[in-house]
Parts: structure tokens; C-alpha cells; sequence
């Protein structure tokens, strides 16, 4: 009876319907509580399916006089649980389409419906090519607030590689079909808004704007009257009176990028000469490394996590204010997108190769808000008191280490990945010398 509730499509109907349940004070076996009530219609539809098929195993009861709420006993949801860990160890693709959705709902936030909807709206189907199945092209996004949006999904869509920038067109980007059904299946099963309008509305400054004469109610116009034919040639020649653009020389595309590219990295206090030293193919491995090590003691440490999304957020709003702004400069020119657009998309897929450089301040952001964290609590946890160690010791090599020579980064990684002895005071915290251990050891 379950399984036939579960329709063809078990694994997402079993996974909705766990979502939709909140646990409960135990009672005659019943652990969770499902409140239909406040879950679009068709979520809604297919969980009433599954508690129906419960129901008629006494697995669900109704909660109250009010219908849409119902009791749910533990036996049920550990059957759900089954079948999506069953998918999951069965279907290959199962773990990845869960990132992605994952990856994607995150940078459709805080409107996910209306972000789908809006990005979809922008893809252009093509023949498969390559595994993809559609195009974006940036420049022809002209809506400030639509480009942000889509421009989101892109870079979150490349780090999982459901985007790729075409080989031929410098502004166009290449969608495969993974990432199509994701927004598809986010916009169906996401529920409207109320303050999209707003929130839309509010990007471009109109809520704070004075309020437009509409003129009287009662005012008498005299009547329009009816206007002669423009002469044929008149038309012709307001045709040809459009300026034509002319293209941009080379000389005059590489100054514009090079302008770009120093404007939005000059939010993360770098340019591109600092960039070029040290940033290679030889380093980025290194480089990336490091990051990961660090990003691993975040996921391991719950203030350091914490600190380290409110960093990240602060430089993704940074860098929307500069290109938002660059963006209005430009006034729709076409030719001035085809070059900003891409050089914000590269500067975006690489900002994690630059957030461990000195000049972004993440380090010593990281350690001052350690040590205010400290202050209320008469001092740091023991776990804590070790990362900040750490991260002063990571503080001097990036002083002292030729970061443009990848062994730096190698030394910095080991750093950051290192476990510290917790019985001993943390200013002696590092590795002991090898000779000084023979020494002993001979004396003995």
C-alpha cells in the first residue's frame, strides 16, 4: 500500500514527505506531527497520498478537529528512511542531484520559486553538444536585478560542473540538462513569496521614491485628435538616424579589462598584479589545498564555520555593489558587457584561490573575532584557544613565505591541517625537533 502512495517517482515523494514531518512528544508510538496546512497544494497532494496509505496500516491518526494535521507513528518514517537510503546506494547520480539542488536552492535564496522561474526564462535550448543542452549569453540579461540572480546560479552551478563557458563566445555559458530539471523541479515544489515584488522593487530604489502626480480625477482634457500618417520617407529616415556602435579595438577591449578586473578585486584588497605573481596552474592545487584545510576546521568548529559564511556573504555583497555599479556605468552597452560579465564570472569561480591572501584580511579577521568572542567568557574554549594559535602562526608565514612558489602554500596547508598537543601550553604548540628526541633517548 506504501509503496503503490510512493508512485513512480518513490524516492522524491518519500524524501517530501519526511521533510513534512516535525518531531513530537512521544504518544501510544506516535514521534512526529506532519502539518499539511502549511505546504503548497502539490506537496501537499502527494504527502496526503502517503498518510492516507498509512492510515490504512494504523501508522496515522488525525492530530485535531483540524483535518490537514496528523499524528505519524515511528514505524512509518523509519520506511521512508529506507527507500531514500535504498535510492541513494542504488542510484549513482542520486548523491550529486541532492548537491545540486542543494547548491542551487541555496543561491536562489530568499525567493526560490521566483529565482527558477526567473533563471529558466533565460535559457536557450541548443543541440546536445558535449552533454549540454543550453545557453545563457550575460549581455543579453540587461535587467540589473535578473542578471544578479542569474549570474548566482551560474557560479553556484560551476563548482559542480553543470555550467562550462562556451569556447567561442566569451559571454555565453552552457547549461547541462542536471541543472534544467533542478530548476524545474525547484519551481515546482517551492511556494510563492509575498515580498518578491518588494524585494524586486526595493533593488531598484522605487519604494523610497516620491510619489507621481497621477493628476486630477475630475480635470476635463481636451480630446486627442486624430493624427496624419507619417510620410514614408520620414520613417525611413528616423530608421537611419540610430547611431551605429562601432566595435572596440583590441587595444581598447584589453584597457577595459584590465580596468574590470582591477575594480572587482580591489574588493577583496587585491589588483591584478598581485594576482598574476602568484596565482599559476603550479599553484593553484597548493593554493586550493590550504583553503580546504582551513574550510575543514570550520566544519569541525561551529564559531569558525560561522565566521568564516559571514566573510564569504561579505565579499559576494562586495563584489555585487562593484559590478551593480559598474553595470549601471556601462548603460546597456553590449560591447562593454561582453567583457565585464566574463571577468566577473572568472574573478568569482577563483575567489577561493584568494581568500587566504594577506591583503583580503581574512586571517586576521578570523583572529580578532576569536579574541572578542573570548572577552564575555573569560577566555576562549581549549579547542578554540588551539585554532587561534593556529591561525597566528599561518598569520606569520603568509608574512614571511614567497606565496608566488607553491611549496609556501604546501607549509601553509600542513598549518592549518595540523592537530595540536592538547597537554601541553599552546605557545609550545609546535612540531618538536628529532635530534632533541635521540638526545634523550641516547642519554637514557
Amino acid at each position: 500500500t506504501i509503496n503503490a502512495a510512493l508512485g513512480p517517482h518513490a524516492y522524491e515523494t518519500a524524501w517530501l514527505t519526511l521533510n513534512a514531518l516535525k518531531p513530537m512528544t512521544y504518544s501510544d508510538g506516535f514521534t512526529a506531527l506532519a502539518d499539511l496546512s502549511v505546504l503548497d497544494r502539490t506537496t501537499a497532494d502527494r504527502v496526503r497520498m502517503v498518510l492516507t496509505a498509512g492510515a490504512d496500516i494504523g501508522a496515522v491518526e488525525t492530530a485535531s478537529v483540524n483535518p490537514e494535521r496528523y499524528h505519524v507513528r515511528s514505524e512509518l518514517r523509519e520506511y521512508l528512511s529506507s527507500v531514500c537510503d535504498r535510492h541513494i546506494r542504488t542510484d549513482a547520480s542520486a548523491k550529486e542531484k541532492a548537491q545540486l539542488t542543494k547548491i542551487i536552492g541555496a543561491a536562489l535564496e530568499p525567493f526560490q520559486r521566483e529565482h527558477a522561474d526567473l533563471v529558466l526564462h533565460t535559457l536557450e535550448p541548443i543541440r546536445e553538444t558535449d552533454g549540454f543542452t543550453s545557453t545563457v549569453t550575460l549581455s543579453e540579461v540587461t535587467d540589473g536585478y535578473d542578471s544578479r540572480v542569474v549570474r548566482r546560479v551560474l557560479n553556484a552551478g560551476s563548482t559542480l560542473g553543470a555550467v562550462a563557458p562556451d569556447k567561442q563566445i566569451g559571454d555565453r555559458y552552457c547549461i547541462r540538462p542536471n541543472l534544467y530539471e533542478t530548476l524545474l523541479n525547484i519551481r515546482a515544489t517551492s511556494p510563492e513569496n509575498a515580498n518578491y515584488d518588494y524585494e524586486r522593487q526595493r533593488f531598484f530604489g522605487n519604494q523610497a521614491g516620491p510619489a507621481i502626480d497621477g493628476g486630477s480625477l475630475r480635470e476635463q482634457r481636451a480630446e486627442i485628435g486624430r493624427q496624419q500618417p507619417r510620410p514614408e520617407f520620414e520613417k525611413q529616415q528616423r530608421q537611419t538616424a540610430l547611431p551605429r556602435q562601432i566595435p572596440l579595438s583590441e587595444a581598447d577591449r584589453q584597457q577595459l579589462k584590465n580596468f574590470y578586473r582591477d575594480e572587482l578585486l580591489s574588493t577583496l584588497g587585491l589588483n591584478g598584479e598581485i594576482v598574476d605573481q602568484r596565482l599559476s596552474p603550479a599553484n593553484e592545487h597548493a593554493m586550493l589545498g590550504a583553503w580546504k584545510a582551513l574550510d575543514s576546521q570550520g566544519k569541525k568548529n561551529f564559531l569558525l564555520g560561522s565566521l568564516l559564511r559571514d566573510f564569504q556573504k561579505e565579499q559576494e555583497y562586495r563584489l555585487d555593489k562593484v559590478y551593480s555599479d559598474l553595470r549601471a556605468h556601462i548603460k546597456g552597452d553590449v560591447r562593454k558587457l561582453s567583457i565585464l560579465d566574463p571577468e566577473d564570472y572568472r574573478i568569482r569561480n577563483d575567489v577561493t584561490y584568494y581568500m587566504l591572501f594577506p591583503e583580503t584580511g581574512l586571517v586576521d579577521h578570523l583572529i580578532g573575532e576569536l579574541e572578542r568572542a573570548a572577552q564575555p567568557d573569560d577566555g576562549l574554549k581549549s579547542d578554540e584557544q588551539h585554532l587561534k594559535d593556529q591561525l597566528v602562526y599561518v598569520r606569520d608565514d603568509l608574512g614571511k613565505l614567497d606565496l608566488a612558489d607553491a611549496s609556501a602554500w604546501d607549509e601553509i596547508r600542513q598549518r592549518l591541517a595540523m592537530k595540536l598537543n592538547r597537554d601541553i601550553p599552546s605557545f609550545l604548540n609546535k612540531p618538536a625537533r628529532r635530534d632533541d628526541d635521540n638526545d634523550d633517548g641516547g642519554g637514557a
